[in-house]
């Protein structure tokens, strides 16, 4: 179909220019004997360049119309640009503030995370010496009901009467279940002075009441210290003032009796009180192992 209209179109266009040289031919066949054909046709030429001038001026304006409009236009969008750089200039500096205050927001974070582990790191160790005291108080319970009985034969004992003996000028020593019952109603705090004395007695080593409190992990220096003075003041240990140190004695004699029971009293007593807490079992052996060590000159494992 495109093909037929393409065919039709051309012959078309060669009837018109037939028609158009037909046109000319006449007109020139009839106006070429006149005179005055030339001026005729300078008039012609001078119309036709009038229209064309006037067509031309016509096209100028409508053109700068155009031109106008399209400088306004562009003046518009340069407008339109200044503004958008403005506001996206606005926007840099909004985004470097941000940025600023976000750094300084991770630092402040940072900060408070250090106050918040410190005071997790305090409130643990806080609960951790709570958790020790109530171990120490549980501990102390349990044995209470032992002690009471150590205590009750002891006064039953010195209840019956006993033969009247010389008196001597040494004083007399414990009786075997008089050393027990000692031991017994003594507190563990005690029960470990006594023993560092009968080992720094035997081993011919000071005793420091500094020293004790860093092998049995208890920081008990006033208890110890009084017991100490107890047991001076009874006749049960005998000792001798170490010149230039503090609380620092040179154990002369122990008790006998009191000597021989306080190791197999703590045997007794770990096993009685511990025997379902196989940790607390295993620690209160090993500071007898690392006293009995130190006042021997053994090496700690």
């Amino acid at each position: 179909m495109d093909s037929g209209k393409s065919s039709e179109r051309i012959h078309y266009l060669y009837w018109i220019g037939i028609l158009s040289s037909l046109l000319i031919y006449s007109a020139v066949s009839k106006f070429t004997p006149e005179p005055k054909f030339t001026e005729y046709l300078g008039n012609a030429a001078a119309g036709i360049s009038i229209v064309l001038g006037v067509v031309a001026i016509f096209y100028s304006f409508i053109s700068n119309n155009n031109l106008s409009a399209s400088l306004g236009n562009i003046t518009g969008v340069s407008e339109s640009l200044k503004l958008s750089e403005s506001k996206i200039g606005n926007v840099l500096d909004q985004s470097k503030i941000l940025i600023g205050n976000h750094d300084e927001n991770i630092k402040n974070m940072r900060d408070i995370s250090q106050h918040v582990q410190s005071s997790v790191l305090t409130l643990s160790e806080t609960l951790a010496a709570m958790s020790s005291k109530t171990d120490e108080l549980q501990q102390t319970i349990r044995i209470v009901p032992m002690r009471l009985d150590s205590l009750k034969e002891m006064i039953e004992k010195e209840k019956q009467p006993v033969a009247t003996v010389p008196q001597s000028n040494h004083p007399q020593g414990f009786s075997p279940e008089q050393a027990s019952s000692f031991n017994a109603a003594a507190p563990v705090s005690g029960n470990f002075i006594t023993y560092a004395c009968v080992l720094a007695n035997k081993h011919d080593r000071e005793l420091s009441i500094e020293e004790v409190c860093k092998l049995i992990k208890r920081n008990y220096p006033s208890l110890l210290t009084g017991f100490m003075h107890c047991m001076y003041a009874t006749g049960l240990v005998s000792r001798e003032v170490v010149d230039g140190k503090n609380d620092t004695w040179k154990i002369v004699g122990v008790d006998e009796e009191i000597a021989k029971d306080i190791r197999p009293y703590f045997s007794r007593y770990i096993e009685l009180a511990f025997r379902n807490d196989a940790q607390k079992m295993a620690d209160y052996l090993s500071i007898l192992e690392a006293m009995e060590n130190f006042y021997s000159g053994s090496p700690t494992s």
